[in-house]
C-alpha cells in the first residue's frame, strides 16, 4: 500500500516530516523503499485563487490533487506504488505573499492564504506548509533539497522562477541531479533551468494560478514603515544604504530602485504588511543569499539609531536589542570614514580603542591584585595573632 496516504498528527505545530521517517536507517532510501518529494516555493508557486478562496476547505482540496497527481506522476516513472512515498513541503513567507496577492486583487482579503495553509497542513496526507517569514524561502527550501538528496530521495522541485535554484542544482554531482524532475507550476521559469538538462512536468501546473494572471504582484512599491517604532519615532528613513559615500551590496541579483527594508529581512516584520496605511519606501522583494542573510544585521548596526542621535543612547527603547548602531563599530583611531562617519554627525561617538581597553583591563587587574594582597596580608597578620 502506498503511504502517500498516511496520516501523520503531530498536534498544534502542523508539521509532519514524514518523507524522513520512510528512509531507512543507514540514512538513504532503501533499494525496496522509493521516496518522492515535492518541494514548492510558495512565494512563486502560487495556487489557483479559487482554490485559496475557500480557505481551509481549499488547503484540504489542493492536497487531494496534489496527492492524486503525485501518485501519477510516481506511476509514469515505472516506481511501483506499493513500495514509493509521496510527501509534499510548501515554504511560503506569509505575510509577504498574503499582502501582494491582495493588492494585486488575486486574493479578496490578506486572511486568504493563512486559512488555506491550515487546511494543507491539517490534510490527511504528509504535506507540510511552512511560514518562512522574511527573505527565508529560498535558502529553507534549498536546506531541505539538499537534505533529501542526501539521502537519495526523489525530488520534485517548483520555484522555476527563481534561478537561485539552478545555480544550486549545477553544482550537484551527475548522480543527484539525475534525481531531480522540474515542476511547472504558473508556466514562468528563469532560463538558467534550460542548461541543466533536467526532466520537467507539467502535470500540476492545472492547481496553480497562470502567470499572466500573477502579472499584477510586485509591480508597486509597498507601502509601509521601514523598521520598528521606537521611542514614539518611525524609523522609516534610516536606512540609505550607503555608508561613507558607498553603497551596501545586495547580490547581483537584487538590481532594484530601492534598498532592502532592515526591519523586515532582519526581524520578520514592517508595519507596511499588516497597516495599509503605513508607507514604506524600501523594497521587501530581495532574493538574498545565506550569507547575506548573516551579514545584514552587521550592516544595519553601522547606520546610526535616529533616536539615539537625537535624544541619546538611553532614549532608545530598544537598547542593545536596537536595529541600528549607538555608537560607530571602529574606535576614534582605527575608523576607516575619518571625518565623514556617520556617528560622528549624529554625535554618537566611536567603540573605545584598543589603548584604551588594555589600560581598563589593567586597571582592573591591578585593583583585583591589590585587594587580593590586603586579603593575603590581613589573613597572615590573622595567624600571626592567632600562633
Amino acid at each position: 500500500m502506498i503511504t502517500g496516504a498516511k496520516r501523520y498528527d503531530t498536534g498544534d505545530t502542523g508539521t509532519r516530516f514524514a518523507a524522513i521517517d520512510e528512509l531507512d536507517s543507514e540514512g538513504g532510501a532503501s533499494e525496496e523503499q522509493k521516496v518522492v518529494v515535492l518541494l514548492l516555493d510558495g512565494d512563486h508557486d502560487i495556487f489557483d485563487s479559487s482554490l485559496m478562496e475557500l480557505g481551509m476547505e481549499g488547503g484540504l482540496a489542493a492536497c487531494q490533487q496534489l496527492s492524486s497527481t503525485g501518485l501519477a506522476w510516481i506511476a509514469s516513472q515505472g516506481f511501483s506504488k506499493d513500495d514509493t512515498s509521496f510527501s509534499c513541503y510548501l515554504f511560503v513567507n506569509k505575510a509577504t505573499t498574503s499582502f501582494q496577492l491582495a493588492r494585486s486583487g488575486t486574493l479578496k482579503s490578506q486572511d486568504g492564504l493563512h486559512h488555506f495553509m491550515k487546511g494543507f497542513n491539517a490534510s490527511e496526507f504528509p504535506f507540510v506548509a511552512v511560514d518562512t517569514g522574511g527573505g527565508q524561502t529560498s535558502g529553507k527550501l534549498l536546506q531541505f533539497m539538499a537534505m533529501f538528496l542526501d539521502q537519495g530521495a526523489h525530488v520534485l522541485l517548483g520555484g522555476l522562477q527563481n534561478p537561485l535554484y539552478a545555480s544550486f542544482i549545477s553544482k550537484l554531482s551527475t548522480s543527484q541531479k539525475s534525481l531531480i524532475a522540474l515542476v511547472r507550476t504558473t508556466g514562468a521559469k528563469s532560463p538558467e533551468y534550460d542548461s541543466l538538462g533536467l526532466a520537467t512536468t507539467r502535470s500540476f501546473s492545472f492547481l496553480f494560478e497562470k502567470a499572466d494572471n500573477l502579472a499584477a504582484m510586485g509591480e508597486e512599491e509597498e507601502p509601509g514603515t521601514h523598521g520598528r517604532e521606537s521611542s514614539g519615532e518611525s524609523r522609516g528613513k534610516r536606512e540609505r544604504g550607503r555608508r561613507g559615500g558607498r553603497k551596501h551590496h545586495h547580490g547581483p541579483q537584487n538590481q532594484h530602485a530601492s534598498h532592502a527594508c532592515n526591519a523586515y529581512y532582519i526581524l520578520g516584520f514592517c508595519a507596511s504588511l499588516t497597516d495599509p496605511k503605513a508607507h514604506c519606501p524600501y523594497s521587501h522583494d530581495y532574493e538574498f543569499t545565506a550569507q547575506e542573510l548573516e551579514e545584514l544585521p552587521q550592516r544595519a548596526k553601522r547606520l546610526p539609531c535616529k533616536t539615539a542621535a537625537k535624544d541619546g543612547p538611553e532614549a532608545c527603547e530598544d537598547g542593545d536589542d536596537c536595529l541600528y548602531g549607538h555608537h560607530c563599530e571602529f574606535s576614534k583611531e582605527d575608523c576607516p570614514f575619518g571625518g565623514r562617519c556617520w556617528f560622528d554627525d549624529a554625535g554618537l561617538g566611536h567603540a573605545p580603542s584598543k589603548k584604551t581597553i588594555r589600560k581598563a583591563r589593567s586597571d582592573r587587574f591591578a585593583s583585583t591584585n591589590t585587594s587580593y594582597s590586603a586579603a593575603l596580608s590581613a589573613g597572615v597578620q590573622k595567624m600571626r595573632i592567632t600562633t
